[in-house]
């Protein structure tokens, strides 16, 4: 099994201020990232690590990012490795600054940038991608460009996911209405597709109705035309 993850790490914000900006507590409990919602930790240079337990969580997403890096940095990662996904974001100020993601579903060379990414950018990529042809391209049954996003994040924080790092992860704990705003969130796609079933349904019910009235009136008239 992969993991299917999303972190972030923030610096110039203390641990107070992101527990109320995010909604969330310490729990004062330990336990390790992907067996638990949400868990954090102190990394180097004054950075503070988060990771969800989903590849998309919302700790991670440019509304969320935009408000938590005001006065201060904040790097995401999302990671997905069923489908091989990683992404990276680095913001500062309020101001998404460079982005680099990569699609594996999509093929194995495949990298969309933007902005003003790492000076390293291209040479990391470059000995990526080499590594990946010397292994046999689409046919290597590995994904080495899959790192570049995780590797500009780890030059950063200092912190991969797949990589172990001592010291521990605490438990945090959502507060009711970060709880209750995801379950509502939740909620909202399974509304839209029980919509669309219903939609179906009432479709195929009309349809159904109009071919036995067309089935009809074509007997009767045949009915009409016979001597």
């Amino acid at each position: 099994m992969g993991y299917s993850l999303s972190w972030i790490a923030v610096k110039g914000r203390s641990s107070k201020e992101l527990q109320q900006v995010l909604g969330f507590r310490s729990t004062g409990r330990h336990g390790n990232y992907g067996e638990h919602t949400l868990v954090g930790r102190q990394l180097r240079d004054g950075w503070h690590l988060l990771i969800a337990n989903t590849c998309d969580d919302r700790i991670a997403q440019n509304t969320t990012l935009a408000h938590l890096s005001k006065g201060c940095q904040a790097v995401a990662c999302s990671i997905e490795e069923h489908v091989m996904f990683s992404s990276c974001v680095f913001w500062n100020e309020g101001k998404k600054v460079w982005s680099v993601k990569h699609r594996g579903d999509r093929g194995v060379f495949d990298v969309v940038k933007s902005g003003n990414v790492p000076a390293n950018y291209s040479l990391l990529k470059s000995e990526l991608i080499e590594m990946q042809r010397s292994e046999g391209d689409e046919n290597a049954g590995v994904d080495h460009v899959f790192e570049l996003p995780l590797q500009l994040a780890k030059q950063l924080v200092g912190f991969k996911h797949d990589e172990e790092l001592s010291g521990s992860y605490e438990i945090l704990e959502l507060n009711y209405l970060q709880r209750a705003s995801r379950v509502v969130a939740a909620s909202r796609a399974w509304l839209y597709l029980a919509g669309v079933l219903v939609g179906v349904t009432v479709l195929l019910s009309l349809v159904a109705v109009v071919v036995r009235g067309s089935f009809g009136w074509i007997i009767r008239l045949a009915k009409s035309l016979l001597p």
